[in-house]
């Protein structure tokens, strides 16, 4: 490099000053420091100055202006003279700015420029300090850069890691910890290939990157600390600086262990029509007819998007005969089906698909709206040749529409059934409690006690049956509605236990509870965690042996309830468990085949409970007992309950149903606590005693011969008389939305147990709203 020439050379003198001064200066090689007069040039020139810019002192030291250690454009801008100007005005200029070296490379620096003065405080000329912060600056960069990619990386739901360029990890998420069963610290520093079962591809993965710099889909299975195996898709590219340095690769990858457990399962059913496929191809005749005497229909699409065959079965859904598509392109075969569904759009997607790649494609279902109306099941699948050669399409549609009618027929015909039965077993189930407990009745041998009970207990099982088979029917069709309240937990329970009383007696069975005190209040609906405590219960005094101890725990967290029912009973296994939760399961053993039951019970237990908000888990062993436990949502604030009976003596109930066997069952319980009674068999008279009596509450069953309930719940809320008076609905079904919406406060149906209209009364008198009605 040329250095500019000075105006002049300097004396004698100024050289043997500035060759002291520089002496002094040498040992600081760290920082270039430079002496240069108000013309800019360079009059003092240190060691640092030398291993910084290039040049040596007796290059540059009297000879060089400072514009040749700044590039072309700060010479033309005027960079350095500003610099100096605004050091003057100042005191001082720091900042940083371009700087060149004597080989022509360009570096940043940070750079102290200082006004020097002479004796007489006169601006002699400048000290200039600068220090190369190159490294620095790129270390900046390094550090951002990787905080950019350590926040995509943790946030990334996948797992995700980097690499440097020889496969070595620099980086992982916690997503790949939790999957390899490593902490980060074990991770970072090893080899990338490590980790999976095939370490030859995984490093092959990394190599294909930095080769192609992306892969996508690249499927691999990591093996984790305890030998599991997990397989992933791949997704890889390289990371690179904004200048384009490569960092290293960036790697994420999607666990799809149970898309390829489905896609094997798939694989096998549709390799099995794909041969039979190419064995109707090879074939004629008896092919072509064993082909066409497939139910279900099947189409082939060539590689080339034309359509090679379609079966009987497929005119036959369609009405398209066979010559109209075969060999045609695929756009033919669309218009023709298009119109045929109600989603023309899912047509084209199946048939478009492209499945050369070795993907395989499920469609749940699709509905067929002409010629006639058909749920229809699709799949597809790619068919391949002995040689590997790719063959084209094939699609199978399979016709469900019997199918899901028949379910859609089973779910209304339990539902009906178990409806008819309601009403007589209400009666049934009523009297019996009469006979068996009602003083009024008189004293019974003790031959009519026994041949009641057993009464009692059947209906008692038929009732729960009934019951297990409309709860199952309305959580799977998403019916079931919780009516929430504020409970509190151990009255729940004490309420409950006198029901278990007599059958843990006979067992001479034990049951202990472990209440905390006080109570814990939960919000939920009483009747049905009455029913989850109920089948705990059930379930443990049926597998605990005679004599055996059943726990009743209650407990408390921050937010949940957990109530525990422990038994000393045969326990469960492993296997046992992990099922437990299906409907209709029930473990195999000598036990189980004596106790009565439908498998349904727990499952509905669970549902309840996951509509509570909380989760019911079972801890057990065989031999050992079992604990299950479930949890309920806390109320935050302690509130007051009503009591079981709150002194509504005296108040006046309307009974509106036409079967005599209930009014007379209603009637009798209400009276036996104190209830002033009314019955009207219809309609018309309901109307009539409703306006002339105002009745405190009156319990209206939506069956009438003359009209439907709910034209006379509406009559009711419309009327001024008695649009306040709250209204019970009685029903043989479990769904009161519409009661509700007309203004009903509560909705039971039967059987009605007399203890819990009682309770639903008390609640609805101790709330009303408007005055007492005057005497008729």
């Amino acid at each position: 490099m040329n250095v500019p020439p000075t105006n002049g050379p300097l004396s004698a003198q100024q050289l043997n000053a500035v060759e002291f001064i520089t002496s002094l200066l040498d040992a600081s090689t760290e920082y270039a420091i430079l002496g240069i007069d108000i013309e800019g040039r360079i009059l003092l020139w240190n060691e640092g100055a030398r291993r910084m810019y290039g040049y040596s002192a007796e290059e540059v030291a009297g000879r060089a202006n400072i514009t040749a250690l700044t590039p072309p454009d700060y010479t033309a801008q005027g960079k350095a003279r500003e610099m100096m100007e605004a050091a003057l005005r100042h005191g001082t200029w720091e900042g940083g700015i371009e700087c060149v070296r004597k080989n022509g490379q360009r570096f940043f620096a940070r750079v102290v420029v200082t006004p020097r003065h002479d004796g007489n405080r006169a601006i002699v000329g400048f000290l200039v300090v600068s220090k190369d912060i190159t490294d620095e600056i790129r270390l900046e960069e390094l550090k951002a850069t990787q905080s950019y990619t350590r926040s995509l990386i943790e946030t990334n739901i996948d797992t995700m890691l980097t690499t440097d360029a020889h496969g070595t990890i620099t980086d992982v998420n916690a997503r790949f910890c939790e999957m390899t069963g490593y902490q980060q610290q074990d991770l970072i520093g090893t080899a990338f290939q490590e980790y999976f079962t095939d370490q030859r591809r995984a490093e092959q993965c990394i190599q294909t990157v930095l080769i192609m710099e992306r892969v996508l889909n690249y499927q691999l299975h990591i093996r984790s600390r305890s030998d599991n195996t997990t397989a992933v898709s791949v997704n890889a590219s390289l990371l690179r600086r904004e200048d384009g340095q490569l960092l290293g690769v960036l790697i994420s990858a999607r666990d799809i262990t149970e898309q390829k457990r489905n896609e094997a399962k798939l694989l096998t059913a549709m390799q099995k029509l794909a041969k039979q496929y190419t064995l109707v191809e090879r074939a004629n005749g008896t092919n072509r007819a064993l082909l066409d005497a497939v139910s279900e229909a099947i189409l082939f699409i060539s590689p080339d998007n034309h359509l090679l065959t379609v079966n009987r079965s497929f005119t036959e859904f369609f009405g398209i005969p066979h010559d109209a598509v075969i060999d045609h392109p695929l756009r033919v075969l669309h218009t023709l089906l298009a119109p045929l569904f109600v989603d023309p759009m899912q047509v084209q997607t199946l048939l478009e698909y492209s499945m050369t790649d070795h993907e395989r494609l499920i469609t749940d279902f699709m509905i067929q709206s002409t010629p006639q109306r058909r749920d229809l099941e699709c799949y597809a699948t790619p068919v391949f040749s002995s040689t590997g050669e790719y063959l084209g399409r094939l699609y199978v549609l399979r016709d469900v529409t019997r199918e899901r009618e028949v379910d859609r027929m089973k779910s209304e015909f339990v539902s009906l059934v178990s409806h008819e039965l309601r009403t007589p077993l209400t009666s049934i189930q009523g009297y019996v409690d009469l006979l068996l407990h009602d003083a009024e009745v008189g004293p019974l041998t003790a031959l009519q006690e026994e041949f009641l009970s057993v009464a009692h207990n059947n209906a008692r099982r038929l009732v729960s049956l009934i019951n297990d088979l409309l709860d199952l029917s309305r959580i799977e069709s998403g019916k079931i509605e919780l009516h929430r309240e504020p409970l509190y937990l151990a009255r729940l329970i004490q309420e409950l236990l006198p029901s278990f009383s007599l059958r843990l007696e006979e067992k001479g069975q034990d049951l202990v509870l472990h209440l905390p005190d006080p109570s814990p209040i939960v919000q939920g609906d009483s009747e049905r965690i009455v029913q989850i405590l109920s089948n705990l219960l059930s379930n443990a005094h049926k597998y605990t042996p005679q004599g055996g101890r059943i726990d009743l725990t209650v407990e408390t967290t921050e937010a949940m309830a957990r109530i525990s029912v422990n038994d000393s009973g045969i326990g469960l296994s492993t296997e046992e468990q992990a099922q437990l939760f299906t409907r209709f399961y029930r473990a195999q053993n000598a036990t189980t085949q004596t106790v009565n039951g439908t498998g349904l019970g727990l499952t509905i237990a669970r549902s309840l409970v996951e509509m509570h908000g909380g989760e019911i888990t079972v801890t057990s062993a065989p031999g050992q007992g079992s604990t299950f436990s479930f949890t309920l949502p806390l109320v935050q604030q302690r509130v007051a309950l009503l009591p079981a009976r709150a002194g509504h003596l005296g108040k006046r109930i309307l009974v509106v149903d036409d079967e005599p066997d209930i009014t007379n069952l209603l009637q009798h319980a209400l009276e036996g606590v104190g209830y002033d009674v009314r019955v009207a068999a219809t309609g018309i008279k309901a109307f009539e005693l409703a306006t002339t009596i105002r009745p405190d509450v009156i319990i209206l069953d939506l069956l009438l011969p003359d009209m439907e309930g709910l034209t006379v719940l509406a009559w009711l809320k419309n009327n001024l008389l008695t649009a306040n008076i709250p209204v019970i609905i009685l029903s043989t079904s479990d769904e009161g939305g519409q009661e509700r919406e007309l203004g009903a406060v509560d909705y039971l149906s039967k059987p009605i147990k007399p203890e819990t209209l009682l309770q639903r009364i008390t609640n609805i008198l101790a709330h009303q709203p408007y005055p007492e009605p005057s005497a008729p």
